[in-house]
């Protein structure tokens, strides 16, 4: 596929490698739970691109700030951002690009609804410890070798490496 047949089109002059490696950068980010850091790396990705993976990547960025907003202690904030995140991801489920996009909103469920108790007072907002959650915050799964052959970077394949 060349990068114009593929749904991630980057601007012009700038490289699908640096782009890919720096979506990479915020996937570890984001399964380490360091969710600015995350929020920095896809933004400058949200830069860099045009077409409908913006949205993708954009929908990626309201989870991360939700989450990190989650991390702390802001219920409202983080109620807003991951309900804005699902809402751009729910056209993309289940899987886009190789990521598990169904996974990752259904890993979110559980955050929305508490924090929806949370912001509504049916939870005082004194209980709500974002730490308690933290061994079950959402972990972003992906395909590698898909992700880099939608980046027009091969699979990654000593064949494809080799080209």
């Amino acid at each position: 596929m060349s990068m114009k047949d593929s749904p991630i089109q980057i601007r012009p002059g700038i490289h699908p490698k640096g782009v890919y490696f720096t979506l990479v950068q915020g996937i570890e980010a984001f399964n380490r739970t360091d969710y600015y850091e995350a929020h920095d790396y896809w933004e400058e990705v949200w830069h860099q691109i045009t077409g409908e993976a913006r949205e993708f990547i954009q929908g990626l960025i309201h989870i991360a700030v939700g989450l990190f907003h989650w991390s702390n202690g802001n219920a409202t904030g983080s109620l807003s951002q991951l309900k804005k995140g699902i809402l751009k991801l729910e056209r993309f489920q289940p899987l886009y690009l190789g990521f598990q996009i169904e996974k990752l909103v259904h890993a979110i469920t559980p955050f929305v609804q508490t924090l929806d108790r949370v912001v509504q007072d049916e939870v005082k907002r004194e209980q709500f410890h974002p730490m308690q959650y933290s061994a079950r915050y959402p972990r972003l799964e992906w395909d590698v070798e898909t992700v880099r052959v939608a980046f027009g970077l091969g699979s990654g394949r000593k064949e494809d490496v080799m080209r």
